[in-house]
């Protein structure tokens, strides 16, 4: 694992990034809350993504400026919460296979957080 560049900022810089999943032949838009290279915590407004449950198997990518990241991980938390008044799934996800983010995206995750620990 490379050395991060720049420190990690606020988890809420995050939201700039879109993450598009695909579960079931579904596919949903969300954004992730923290990411490290081995897994993130994802966010994904909108009462479809609810029936989403641990142990799912789920793919997509991270639009990262033009560049897509492309991932696929096992689902090991979920929780819902109200977005915005709105219903949103919280999902942990583990990735399948180590990424190689750009450190823009690990400096925009929260160092205090991390998608086990934000299953709390």
């Amino acid at each position: 694992m490379e050395q991060r560049i720049q420190p990690r900022r606020s988890g809420r810089s995050l939201e700039l990034f879109r993450v598009d999943v695909e579960w079931e032949n579904r596919r949903f838009a969300g954004f992730p809350r923290n990411i490290s290279d081995s897994g993130a915590s994802l966010c994904l407004p909108g009462s479809n993504a609810l029936h989403i449950p641990s142990g799912a198997m789920l793919r997509g990518q991270m639009s990262v400026g033009n560049t897509p990241v492309h991932f696929q991980g096992n689902v090991v938390w979920t929780r819902r919460e109200e977005r915005h008044g709105r219903p949103a799934l919280l999902l942990g996800l583990q990735f399948d296979s180590e990424l190689s983010l750009p450190d823009a995206v690990l400096s925009a995750s929260a160092p205090d957080a991390g998608f086990l620990r934000d299953a709390k």
